[in-house]
């Protein structure tokens, strides 16, 4: 109830055009041509009348100027206004009214706060890869350190095994006795040349242990820097793609002004043609006057000389 009272209050403040604004929005005497309700005497600019929102529906449309609102509200269902959102949209332009400061500001300020948003939002997934990149790197360097740490000391006991060797050589060859009796053979001591061998295998093994983890450390830092290299791919390609979207989006809005501008300068061309026909009508109109003025005149003044030289010739007589 509430809705369909303000609905009348509006109705008699700003007035309702009976033409409908869906059909006649692209005319640019759309204004000039629809009549407002009397006898309240508004302009067309100042109120708006029946449009379609869907399908057949229509609702009754009124243009508040104070607030720089419209408010709609369904002819079958008055109490519940309609919702009419968006920058320009038809209604207004198709009407001629100009841009509200106000609501052209407040957009501006929510696309300018959606911008930050998402610079803010773009910043900290940046720092979250970066951070999680950081982990990851300090992560293989702890692998590649504990391996480090594991083959030096492999190394260590492979190297303190062939000092164990001769210390136990050492203390299994027989100590000389000091009485005469006859003692049993002494053991043949590990000749010198199977000692080399040995020392010389743990050498080659601790080498080939040494490649073995230099190869594999290398291979680590390759597939850390082959990862690193794809994800800044990754993030390259999604800030392409970004720019893309932004760029399109950027071109549709200069789209957007440029057709409006374009149906603004039309507009303003016909209303300017429109006012010179009337000001040479005019014109033509003072101008046709004053020669019918003048011709009166003139056949006035033949009149009276005729009439002078008739009065003349009779006086003669």
């Amino acid at each position: 109830m509430a809705a369909a009272a303000r609905l009348r209050a509006a109705e008699a403040a700003y007035g309702v055009v009976s033409k409908s604004a869906y059909d006649n929005y692209k005319s640019p005497s759309y204004a000039a041509a629809a009549k407002p309700r009397q006898p309240y005497g508004v302009s067309p600019k100042d109120g708006v009348g029946d449009i379609l929102v869907g399908g057949n529906k229509k609702a009754k449309m009124v243009y508040n100027p104070t607030d720089g609102a419209f408010y709609a509200y369904d002819e079958g269902e008055k109490e519940k206004p309609l919702d009419i959102v968006g920058d320009r949209s038809i209604l207004e332009i198709a009407l001629g009214l100009p841009p509200d400061p106000i609501k052209q500001e407040q957009l501006h300020d929510e696309e300018r706060r959606r911008r930050e948003e998402n610079r803010i939002q773009q910043r900290e997934e940046i720092k979250e890869q970066i951070n999680k990149q950081q982990n990851q790197d300090n992560e293989a360097k702890k692998i590649v350190v504990i391996k480090s740490t594991d083959l030096k000391q492999q190394q260590q006991q492979q190297q303190q095994q062939p000092v164990q060797n001769k210390d136990k050589i050492k203390s299994s060859s027989p100590s000389p006795s000091p009485s005469p009796s006859p003692s049993p053979l002494p053991r043949s001591p590990i000749p010198k040349s199977n000692q080399n061998q040995d020392a010389k295998n743990n050498k080659e093994g601790n080498q080939q242990q040494r490649r073995k983890s230099i190869v594999e450390e290398q291979k680590q830092k390759n597939n850390l820097k082959k990862k690193r290299k794809q994800e800044q791919e990754q993030k390259k390609k999604e800030e392409e793609k970004r720019n893309i979207v932004q760029e399109q989006q950027k071109k549709e809005e200069d789209n957007k002004r440029k057709q409006f501008e374009e149906k603004r300068k039309q507009q303003a061309a016909q209303e300017a043609e429109q006012e010179e026909k009337e000001r040479r009508t005019k014109l033509y109109a003072k101008v046709r006057l004053r020669l019918e003025y003048e011709e009166q005149i003139k056949e006035q003044k033949e009149r009276k000389e005729k009439l002078k030289r008739e009065m003349k010739g009779d006086g003669n007589l």
